[in-house]
């Protein structure tokens, strides 16, 4: 009779051990499926991460490229008017030498001036692009800081 009583423990016992060790397995392959997820979430939002330094970038060599264009106009009308100022000197080189003269010293007076408008230009663009460089080298470091805070 002890041994029919310890046989029912013995069958309880395993039994019990049986579901622990199924309710064990369960929790670690939730556990796994969660940190699968996790890491997935993790290489989305790296992907997004990128992406959004992508488009930022895109969108300033936009922008780059809209200022080049304005530049470029700019230029070319400032450029036509001192052609037309040297057309009108070189007319009136022999019919009226004193108009010519006004002409010659109205167009000196633009390409002075349009040399200063394109070394401006250039030094604020070089400015822009050192800028621009040190701001990306700040921005990969706390990105690089950001990554070595989560782990």
């Amino acid at each position: 009779m002890f041994y029919r009583y310890q046989a029912k423990y013995m069958l309880a016992v395993l039994l019990l051990v049986a579901f622990l060790l199924t309710l064990i397995w369960q929790l670690v392959n939730a556990v796994h499926a969660n940190y699968q997820k996790h890491c997935q979430l993790i290489l989305f939002e790296q992907q997004i991460n990128l992406y959004t330094s992508q488009i930022l970038n895109m969108t300033e060599i936009q922008e780059k490229n809209q200022n080049l264009i304005n530049l470029y106009n700019a230029l070319g009308q400032s450029i036509a008017a001192l052609n037309i100022q040297l057309q009108v000197a070189q007319k009136y080189w022999f019919i009226n030498p004193e108009q010519a003269h006004e002409s010659l010293t109205d167009a000196s007076q633009l390409s002075a001036s349009l040399m200063y408008e394109v070394r401006q230009i250039v030094k604020e663009m070089s400015v822009e692009q050192v800028i621009g460089e040190n701001s990306k080298c700040y921005a990969s470091q706390a990105e690089i800081y950001l990554l070595s805070s989560k782990y």
